[in-house]
C-alpha cells in the first residue's frame, strides 16, 4: 500500500496566510505556550538540550531548530515535508550547524554513527512547537 502524505504548505494561498502568523514572523516570543512546552521538552527547568542530539519532525519555519542550536545541542536535524518551510529554514537561519530536509515523516533516516548514541525521547506534537 502507497502513502503520500498530503502537503497543503506549499500551496501559495496557504504558505502566504501562514507567514502573516505572529509565531510565524516572531516565533516563541510570539507563542504564549512556548515556556510550558520548553519544560515539557527538557523535563525540568534546570536540565537542558546542551550536547544533545535533536531531531525536530515538522520543523516548519525552524524556530525550534534555531532555539535547540543556540541552546547548545550538539546535532540537530530539522525534517519537513513542506519544500516552501525547508527553503525558509535556509533562507532565514542558514542552516549552518543544522541539517533541514523535505521527506515524509515515515522516510526519515539518521545517520548511521548518530543511530548508535543515547537519546533522551521527548515527543511533543511539532503543532505546539
Amino acid at each position: 500500500m502507497s502513502f503520500c502524505a498530503q502537503n497543503i504548505y506549499d500551496g501559495p494561498r496557504f504558505f502566504s496566510a501562514y507567514g502573516t502568523l505572529p509565531r510565524s514572523q516572531h516565533g516563541f516570543a510570539a507563542a504564549p505556550e512556548w515556556s510550558a512546552l520548553r519544560n515539557l521538552i527538557l523535563g525540568s527547568p534546570h536540565n537542558s538540550v546542551a550536547q544533545s542530539y535533536v531531531l525536530h519532525l515538522g520543523c516548519e519555519y525552524g524556530w525550534f531548530v534555531r532555539w535547540a542550536r543556540e541552546n547548545g545541542a550538539y546535532y540537530v536535524k530539522g525534517v519537513d515535508l513542506s519544500e516552501k518551510m525547508i527553503v525558509k529554514v535556509k533562507l532565514r537561519w542558514g542552516c549552518k550547524d543544522c541539517f533541514c530536509r523535505r521527506n515524509q515523516l515515515r522516510d526519515t533516516r539518521h545517520r548511521k554513527h548518530h543511530s548508535r548514541r543515547r537519546f533522551q525521547s521527548r515527543v511533543i506534537p511539532s503543532a505546539a512547537l
